[in-house]
């Protein structure tokens, strides 16, 4: 039997320091699940606006913890990311050969896809992430093809798609990706090590390291949060 997973990502870090890729990972029913309570969320708090970690106020702090709440208190949802150290030697020589700024991402995005869903198995997904990112929406969207190629060329013609849906979202239309954004942004603080400048910012990131400690795993046993750096292509290992 398949099961139907449903990818939320976003990226942080474009302009200095670490570039982070990382997303929500849940089921078709989980993503529902997910979606339903954060809507409930913002009828309750009044949430009219975007869900963003540069937008944590304190008249908000109570709002973005519930928030985060949402997705540590399920039991299923999990959240992979992928980091990319702009300064290494091995990134640099890699963007310099793939000499377009697309080129570099849509193959950064591609191993990212590989850490967020680990063990192939009896997995179907659909990926949504945060448009801006890709100058080239539809090259985002031929990654589709090439993952699926390259598992059938290893598996068989026969073997089903993999992946069957990709898309861009505006993150303002999507509660999933907002998740996503918080989440990334209290992790991208923990890779980097350094506190934010507001102290709302400074208690949501606490608040995560305390859930982060409190629910470290999935009902399945696979990392509540997980992060994984980013290696040139040759190097990459496919892990389960």
């Amino acid at each position: 039997m398949i099961t139907n997973y449903e990818l939320y990502s976003d990226e942080s870090g474009r302009e200095s320091g670490p570039f982070l890729i990382g997303g929500v990972i849940v089921t078709e029913r989980g993503s529902g699940r997910l979606a339903t309570k954060l809507a409930a969320l913002r009828s309750e708090k009044k949430l009219s606006g975007e869900m963003r970690w540069t937008k944590v106020s304190a008249a908000f702090l109570g709002a973005y913890k519930e928030w985060l709440e949402v997705f540590f208190s399920d039991p299923h949802a999990r959240f992979a990311c992928l980091i990319i150290d702009k300064g290494s030697p091995e990134w640099k020589e890699f963007y310099r050969e793939k000499h377009e700024y697309d080129h570099a991402l849509l193959s950064a995005y591609y191993q990212f896809m590989l850490v967020a869903f680990g063990g192939l198995g009896n997995k179907r997904w659909t990926v949504r992430h945060d448009a801006g990112l890709f100058r080239d929406e539809e090259a985002f969207q031929r990654l589709r093809h090439r993952f699926n190629s390259v598992y059938r060329r290893a598996f068989g013609p026969k073997s089903p798609l993999k992946v069957r849906f990709m898309q861009t979202r505006d993150s303002k239309d999507e509660d999933m990706i907002q998740l996503a954004d918080v989440i990334l942004g209290a992790v991208s603080c923990r890779v980097v090590g350094c506190a934010p400048e507001s102290e709302a910012r400074r208690q949501l990131l606490e608040f995560f390291g305390e859930r982060c400690d409190a629910a470290p795993f999935t009902r399945q046993k696979l990392e509540k949060v997980s992060c994984r750096n980013w290696v040139a292509p040759d190097s990459f290992r496919y892990g389960r």
